[in-house]
């Protein structure tokens, strides 16, 4: 009876291990859904612009992870709803709304984490009798260049298996000498003030801005804020580096300013020695401040390990751990099976 009870045991020990496998498996899947954090309009908001704009701000994952379905009482109104980024969604409906009307948005999600509303909610609010007033040109309230410091780390503990970090310790091997742009555009302000996009434009004279940024106004308005790596000092390929603000509502409604030239002589100067190997150790995750190569392109120098979150390492997967812990789990069991099977015949005999 002993023996029977064992070979049970052992025979449930495998199936547990798949399916702890399997659990590890999905845990170290991509994330989809969106969670809500704000809308615009607010709930029960009131003269709101006709223009027919509803915004959501959140956490998503996933393309396909919100809708928003506009009424006038039990119509239907026609609209499109964009994902504008992964976090953020507008809807535009396809004619302005009725001025002084009261329409209810419903709107559902799948939330990846807490959030602030629910993943089906209804949002009412009243029309104004006007449209948004014209946005301003964009405007630079401020811009800079600096150098700055950037130290390039390598992990030497590993996180554990289960750990939310990919590195549990990490340390310095080189400090690069690097230039950066610090650009705020003016806050917009009107209706939309939390909601507006500001992008920056910038390259090696007026004529030329290649490259371009977007960041995304507070939510409680203000400036826009750009922090830009032009890369390794002496590789940005002129004595200047030239920006262009731009700004657009949640309408799509775009304005740019004027290009404004900024002296980069000063910072950008090869370092006279090369990369200084730096010999001390830090703990925490790698800096993410982006880079760039050697040309001066912005093209976001980053940690080359893949950190998959919670219960899931980068380099051997949780899924993998737990498969060799069930194939070892099964040879044990065909071993003993083999052994405690022997007596039994002998006393048969």
């Amino acid at each position: 009876m002993f023996a029977r009870t064992v070979v049970t045991a052992l025979l449930v020990l495998p199936l547990m291990a798949t399916t702890l496998a399997s659990r590890e498996a999905q845990a170290c899947s991509p994330l989809t859904g969106f969670s809500i954090h704000r809308t615009f309009p607010e709930v029960d908001a009131t003269d709101v612009p006709i223009d027919g704009v509803v915004v959501l701000v959140g956490e998503g994952w996933d393309s396909d992870a919100a809708t928003v379905e506009v009424r006038l009482g039990d119509v239907v109104v026609a609209g499109e709803l964009t994902m504008i980024t992964t976090d953020r969604y507008v809807w535009r409906s396809s004619a302005p709304l009725e001025p002084n009307t009261a329409y209810t948005a419903h709107i559902t999600s799948s939330p990846v984490y807490d959030t602030d509303l629910p993943g089906e909610f209804d949002l009412e609010f009243t029309t104004g009798s006007e449209t948004a007033p014209k946005l301003m040109d964009a405007v630079l309230a401020s811009s800079s260049v600096e150098g700055f410091e950037r130290e390039i780390k390598e992990c030497v503990v590993e996180g554990d298996l289960g750990s939310c970090s990919a590195c549990d310790e990490w340390k310095v091997v080189a400090v690069e000498d690097r230039m950066r742009v610090v650009a705020e555009i003016a806050a917009p302000g009107g209706p939309f003030a939390g909601f507006h996009g500001g992008r920056l434009h910038f390259g090696p004279d007026a004529d030329t801005q290649e490259f371009d940024a977007m960041e995304f106004e507070p939510a409680e308005g203000g400036a826009v804020v750009h922090v830009i790596d032009l890369g390794i000092a002496g590789t940005w390929p002129s004595e200047q580096v030239c920006v262009r603000p731009e700004v657009e509502d949640p309408r799509g409604v775009l304005v740019q300013g004027e290009v404004s030239c900024l002296d980069i002589g000063e910072v950008n100067q090869p370092p006279v020695e090369p990369l200084t190997t730096g010999d001390g150790e830090s703990e925490g995750g790698s800096d993410s401040s982006g880079g760039s190569d050697d040309t001066g392109l912005d093209t976001a120098h980053w940690d080359d390990r893949e950190d998959k979150g919670c219960g899931c390492r980068g380099d051997v997967g949780a899924a993998g751990n737990a498969g060799g812990f069930g194939l070892g789990m099964l040879t044990m069991l065909t071993i003993l099976i083999m052994l405690l099977g022997s007596p039994g015949r002998r006393r048969r005999a």
